[in-house]
């Protein structure tokens, strides 16, 4: 009998952040600063993102033009 896929976590660290955006971790830190990524603390040192609000920060672009 096979075990059930778990669920991908619901929040990540800023390193993950950083990780799957290809981003910085300042970069991350700077949208939580500006209010742009909406972060929650756990703990008086930990802060997650929820995976959904780090995907909602990108929009995808139909028609580039430089």
């Amino acid at each position: 009998m096979s075990r059930p896929t778990p669920e991908p976590c619901a929040y990540i660290t800023i390193n993950q952040a950083a990780a799957i955006t290809g981003c910085t971790t300042g970069t991350i830190r700077r949208r939580i600063e500006d209010k742009t990524l909406p972060a929650y603390r756990f703990g008086p040192r930990a802060i997650r993102i929820k995976r959904e609000d780090l995907d909602l920060l990108f929009e995808r672009v139909e028609e580039f033009t430089a």
